[in-house]
């Protein structure tokens, strides 16, 4: 999960017209994962910025790709669980936008089923300059 900063940051960047030929579209938008047709009939690049720790919610949204021709890249994004730790508590006492919290964190991590397929991984336990390189270099294969 790419933490709260540069999710945030890139999305700053997108809207400032710093990313050009990309259209994001928010989970919330993509409730339960019925993704709005509209960006996949007209070909457009969708970011489903969401956890998907089971398989069954990797594989229906795999499904819904495979429903609209096109192909579902996953990138999995992991940190250092001490960084990670606090950073959960530094935007606690801050009040960030994420409702992510270390019972929510634990949960999730307690459920996750592993990534069985090929994909590449994001290590966000950096900066932001070396998150976005890193995430920069695995679209280029995209």
């Amino acid at each position: 999960y790419l933490y709260a900063g540069p999710r945030k940051k890139i999305f700053d960047d997108y809207k400032a017209g710093k990313i050009p030929g990309i259209d994001l579209a928010g989970l919330h938008r993509m409730a339960s994962y019925d993704i709005d047709a509209t960006f996949l009939e007209n070909k457009m690049s969708v970011i489903l910025d969401a956890t998907f720790p089971w398989k069954s919610a990797r594989e229906r949204a795999k499904n819904i790709a495979e429903r609209y021709k096109t192909s579902l890249k996953i990138i999995e994004v992991k940190c250092n669980e001490e960084i990670l730790l606090k950073r959960i508590d530094q935007r606690a006492k801050k009040g960030g936008l994420s409702d992510a919290d270390r019972n929510i964190y634990f949960k999730i991590k307690k459920e996750f089923e592993p990534i069985l397929e090929r994909h590449p991984v994001v290590d966000t336990s950096g900066d932001f300059q070396e998150t976005k390189a890193q995430i920069l270099e695995i679209l280029k294969d995209f």
